[in-house]
């Protein structure tokens, strides 16, 4: 997943995120710090958003039999995509 860094300087690949005290630590080292523990936990919880979320996409395709061309069937079908997606630790 990819974070921004509190401090705007890095965009960051963490394959880990954790918290220690009043600071959240992602792969390369500290990521952002807040005031109270239960902030820093409020920003994983919001970080924790980004990595399970995945969108779904409708699609529909219509199929016309070659033998038959006036028959028209509409197929419903549905893709599932995991979009890139920047989380931006915040200021407070």
């Amino acid at each position: 997943m990819w974070i921004r860094t509190q401090d705007k300087k890095e965009l960051i690949d963490c394959n880990y995120i954790g918290i220690e005290g009043v600071n959240i630590y992602g792969s390369k080292g500290i990521i952002g710090s807040y005031a109270t523990y239960e902030r820093a936990l409020e920003v994983l919880d919001e970080i924790e958003k980004y990595v399970v979320g995945r969108v779904v996409i409708g699609k529909e395709m219509y199929y016309k039999p070659e033998f038959d061309t006036t028959i028209v069937e509409k197929i419903p079908t549905a893709e599932i995509q995991t979009l890139p997606v920047v989380y931006h630790m915040p200021e407070k």
